[in-house]
């Protein structure tokens, strides 16, 4: 969610700072090289999820109930 927010916030400030064609090329290298690295990070987020959500109790020993 606050990576969203900051996302978003980044393509607001590339949009006022691109004023000219060169500046515009540099922030589109910007901006992909940190959208693989955002995916990278989604990729590995989602994978927590997948491993939390996939074990139903949220205790990590679901077994040692006394």
């Amino acid at each position: 969610m606050v990576k969203k927010l900051k996302k978003e916030m980044h393509q607001e400030k590339n949009k006022t700072t691109a004023s000219t064609d060169s500046s515009i090329v540099e922030d589109n290298k910007r901006f992909k090289r940190n959208r693989i690295k955002q995916e990278k990070e989604t990729s590995a987020d989602e994978e927590m999820q997948l491993t939390t959500s996939s074990s139903s109790s949220p205790s990590p020993s679901p077994t040692s109930y006394s």
